[in-house]
C-alpha cells in the first residue's frame, strides 16, 4: 500500500487519534491532518477576498502552528475543527500584523471575514 492510499484510508481518524499522532510527532499525523483539512482551511482563508494573495503563506503557517501548539489542544473538550479554526484566525492576525497590514474582523453566523484596510 502506498502513502497516498494509506492517508486516504486514515482520513476518518478521530480527534483523539489525530491528536496522538501529532503529539508523538509522527509525520503521518501531519500528512493526514493536511490532507483532511487543507481544503477547508484554504476555503476559509480565501472567503476573505483580500487574503487571496496571502493564502498559501497563511496556510503553511497554520499547519506549522497546529504542529507546534498541539499540547494546547484538549480533544475531550473541543472539536479538532474548532481548534484549528482558532489557530487559523490567530495565524491570520499574526501574519497581517507582521506585514503591518491593518484589518477588521467580522464574525457572524459561524463565519468570519477579514477586511484589510488600505
Amino acid at each position: 500500500m502506498n502513502l497516498e492510499t494509506f492517508i486516504k484510508i486514515n482520513l476518518s481518524q478521530t480527534d483523539s487519534e489525530l491528536y496522538n499522532l501529532i503529539k508523538s510527532r509522527d509525520n503521518l499525523g501531519y500528512d493526514i491532518v493536511y490532507n483532511k483539512y487543507s481544503g477547508l482551511l484554504y476555503g476559509m482563508i480565501t472567503h476573505s477576498d483580500e487574503l487571496h494573495i496571502y493564502a498559501e503563506e497563511i496556510l503553511e503557517s497554520v499547519f506549522c502552528n497546529i504542529w507546534k501548539n498541539i499540547d494546547y489542544y484538549n480533544f475531550q473538550t473541543i472539536k479538532f475543527t474548532t481548534y484549528i479554526t482558532r489557530i487559523l484566525i490567530q495565524t491570520i492576525k499574526d501574519f497581517l500584523g507582521s506585514k503591518q497590514v491593518t484589518y477588521g474582523l467580522d464574525i457572524a453566523g459561524g463565519t468570519f471575514i477579514f477586511r484589510l484596510s488600505s
